[in-house]
């Protein structure tokens, strides 16, 4: 009897703890093929990243004497990299795209998409970078973080002039 309720515990037990192993290393698994992708592409482009950030959809990375920023999304609907210029940018801003949703108590607001979107030189074209859609991914994650802390990351080098740029307002 004793045998059987030591079988049955570890069972249980195992039945617990292999889901977060498996949720665990295929978050490393993911965050790996991301930085692999995203370092790859840099190498493509003569980029050497002196900084980079992986996520569980994304990874972003910036070449600060290349003057250029890598972004890499992959998500179950779609995979792109996206490499933006710095040195044709004037402005980068952090966007939060809500929509008002009506509970039985109260009016809520749920975020639909984040993008770090960049204004040109030339004022008209802009460059985006999506961060999070709710169409493509369930968890927001960290997302909102992250994308605040690259736009002032961002506009820091852009208005110290630390790569070179001039800002024209």
């Amino acid at each position: 009897m004793g045998t059987g309720i030591y079988i049955i515990d570890a069972v249980i037990i195992a039945c617990i703890i292999l889901p977060f192993i498996f949720i665990i290393t295929g978050r490393r698994k993911r965050e790996s093929t991301l930085r692999k992708i995203l370092q790859f592409e840099a190498a493509q482009n003569n980029c050497n990243l002196d900084e980079m950030e992986i996520h569980n959809s994304f990874a972003i990375g910036l070449d600060t004497e290349a003057k250029k920023l890598l972004f890499r999304k992959t998500t179950a609907l779609k995979k792109y990299t996206q490499i933006i210029n710095l040195s044709t940018v004037e402005h980068c801003e952090f966007l939060k795209i809500t929509r008002s949703v009506k509970t039985k108590t109260k009016g809520e607001k749920v975020i639909e998409k984040l993008h770090l979107t960049f204004i040109h030189n030339n004022g008209q074209r802009t460059s985006i970078l999506e961060f999070y859609d709710h169409e493509d991914e369930m968890i927001l994650d960290d997302a909102v973080i992250t994308g605040e802390a690259w736009e002032r990351k961002i506009n820091l080098l852009l208005l110290s002039g630390s790569m070179g740029f001039s800002v024209a307002r």
